[in-house]
């Protein structure tokens, strides 16, 4: 007894080992990466980052229950899990902003490396699996979402989880693993609804069709989980449909076409979903109550077992319900403003499409060209060297299966949606090299050899991410384009976005300001990010407000409201920010040729002060500021002070 306990102690060990050394690379690079960058996160990360500061506040403030509640209450613009993440690691170090964002980052990728090294252990050797573990988690694809903190930095070792447990659950048979399935998806779509349902879409078919198939899983069961699907999805869109009625008129989008828009979609979607409940509850009851539907629910024999199949998914809706069903309006509009609302009206308007092999080319040397093409070729070799048989055992293999069932989507998604950020790929591209490294790491004739040519990769890759992050160690710069593409750390100092803070410290104090606009390029982040101008404004808890003021259409009687700012930090290049006749002209024509509403205004309120008459939509000049941009230009801030003032 006492030797079969050491054994286990003696295998939990090694195994805590391989799952360090799984993850070391990805790890080191991420710790050096955020340790040498000297900028929170901007643009969409830092809602997260100001949700998570503001509950953390509930519970400095008002204690523990307080704060808990807040959990739920306050979200984003974005109501979903990610801000949650950072409540702990807030509390830990007292409101450390940074620490938590770092915290975090570190979290996701450690929780991606296991993940990928436990998914690869289903199909190659441990070796194989460490080398594939550390080569996924330090692709660009897996590491942007993580440094620039945005949710599917979490997205990724959720979705990888669930397949992990999907497959070691045996149906659900294995309790731990049902658990870890329930657990799993619950995050992934807390984290990333959308995503995270339509990328596992496939995944769920395959498992459930092949588990009817094996007469695991009755047919019975397999229409019960469907109809609790779509009930939850009408729940959800009815308390979305029932907010929008009770509170009208709500904060309207535009006060016109898209608030139209909106309601005949939710009125389109609830109807249609109503219909699904209708026929899956149907289809079940003529199954419970007819003898032809009797017959076709044991037309497989009986199910070999019992498995809380129903349990399971049951499980995860009510998860996820208790977390968006409070919100259920703030997450359709989200949902649907990014998709098909003025939000992704104005992504159409910017967006170039360009051809399908161009499309995928970009994203293979945003990943690693190099890398890439590397791998393909020793998954060539891997399916030279193994046999027929071997071929069979990974190719019909679940992990494999799965993996190749997450590209579809994101796929199509960025090919032909108005979704073309690069890390909507952060599964597809990943899950694509990891199948690959599943073929070509199998053990055979040449391991050795295909094994080598992986860590060779490996280094090469973990190479140029440390010459990013130390430039003067960098002796590939030539190879940059085919190694990758990081964010680069922000090491520039002064900061501009602390110059800008300080700068409107003082002028609302001077001016007694109450809410100050930003009108900066917000594309560029140049000469700082509105958005996290905003939230360290929030966090530092100003006398005054920060906003950036997103206009849906454009129209001259904005640039004199500007949504009841009392004033307007306006910013360009110093050497563009002149008042002339040629500046002037500029000016006008960026208005005219831009699509977007808010730089429209922004470059409205360039050509007027290039004119010298501020004064004629209602603003006088006040004073200005000149910091040193990411791009090494200098730029010129100047405050607007609305003329009653």
């Amino acid at each position: 007894m006492n030797n079969r306990i050491f054994i286990r102690q003696a295998q939990n060990h090694n195994e805590i080992i391989f799952l360090i050394l799984a993850a070391i690379l990805p790890v080191f690079f991420t710790m050096i990466w955020l340790f040498t960058n000297s900028q929170l996160p901007t643009a969409d990360a830092t809602d997260y980052l100001v949700t998570g500061h503001t509950i953390y506040h509930h519970f400095t403030d008002n204690g523990i229950w307080y704060g808990l509640l807040h959990f739920d209450i306050e979200r984003g613009w974005r109501p979903i899990f990610f801000s949650v993440f950072t409540v702990p690691f807030l509390l830990i170090s007292k409101g450390n902003v940074s620490f938590a964002y770092q915290a975090v980052a570190l979290g996701c990728v450690l929780a991606s490396a296991i993940y990928v090294y436990l998914l690869s252990r289903l199909v190659l050797d441990r070796v194989s699996s460490i080398i594939a573990a550390n080569l996924i988690c330090l692709l660009p694809l897996v590491q942007m979402p993580v440094l620039q903190f945005y949710a599917e930095a979490a997205l990724f070792p959720v979705v990888i989880g669930t397949l992990y447990h999907l497959i070691q659950s045996d149906y659900f048979r294995v309790k731990k693993h049902m658990y870890g399935f329930i657990i799993c998806f619950s995050l992934a779509i807390v984290i990333r609804p959308v995503e995270a349902v339509t990328e596992l879409f496939f995944v769920l078919i395959v498992f459930l069709s092949a588990g009817w198939y094996r007469g695991v899983f009755s047919l019975k069961q397999i229409m019960t989980v469907i109809a609790l699907g779509f009930s939850s999805l009408y729940l959800l869109l009815f308390n979305a449909g029932t907010h929008f009625i009770s509170h009208y008129p709500f904060q309207p989008i535009d006060g016109g076409v898209y608030d139209i828009k909106l309601a005949k979609s939710i009125n389109l979607t609830l109807t249609a979903t109503l219909y699904c409940v209708i026929l899956t509850w149907g289809g079940l009851a003529w199954m419970n109550f007819t003898a032809q539907g009797r017959r076709l629910c044991t037309g497989t024999g009986k199910p070999l077992s019992d498995p809380p199949l129903i349990f399971a998914f049951a499980a995860v809706f009510v998860l996820v319900m208790l977390w968006f069903l409070p919100h259920a309006f703030q997450t359709y509009v989200w949902v649907y403003r990014t998709s098909f609302g003025d939000l992704a009206e104005m992504s159409v308007k910017m967006l170039m499409k360009k051809p399908v092999w161009e499309v995928l080319r970009y994203f293979t040397f945003l990943e690693s060209a190099i890398v890439v093409e590397g791998i393909l070729l020793v998954g060539l070799a891997g399916l030279m060297a193994a046999g027929k048989q071997k071929w069979r055992d990974v190719f019909l293999s679940y992990p494999f299966i799965y993996l190749l069932l997450l590209i579809p989507f994101p796929v199509w998604e960025v090919l032909k949606t108005v979704q073309t950020a690069p890390r909507k790929m952060n599964l597809a591209f990943p899950a694509f090299i990891l199948a690959l490294l599943m073929i070509g790491l199998q053990r055979g004739k040449l391991w050795k050899l295909r094994a080598f040519s992986v860590t060779i990769l490996l280094a090469l890759q973990f190479g140029f991410a440390l010459g990013l992050v130390y430039p003067a160690i960098s002796g590939i710069k030539s190879y940059v384009a085919k190694l990758g593409s990081y964010p680069e750390p922000v090491r520039l100092q002064p900061n501009p976005h602390d110059e800008v803070i300080r700068f409107l410290d003082q002028q609302a104090k001077h001016y007694h300001l109450q809410h100050i606009a930003i009108e900066v390029n917000a594309e560029s982040t140049l000469p700082v990010d509105p958005f996290l101008v905003i939230m360290m404004n929030r966090i530092s808890n100003k006398t005054y407000t920060i906003g950036y003021p997103y206009l849906s259409t454009y129209t001259d009687v904005e640039l004199e409201k500007i949504n009841g700012n009392d004033a307007v930090f306006l910013a360009d290049k110093k050497s563009d920010m002149v008042v002339s006749d040629a500046a002037a002209k500029m000016y006008h024509e960026r208005f005219e040729t831009e699509a977007n509403a808010t730089l429209k205004a922004m470059y409205r309120f360039l050509y007027y002060f290039s004119m010298n008459k501020l004064d004629e939509i209602g603003w006088k000049l006040g004073p200005c500021m000149t910091t040193r941009a990411f791009d090494n230009n200098e730029y010129l801030g100047c405050l607007l002070i609305v003329n009653n003032k």
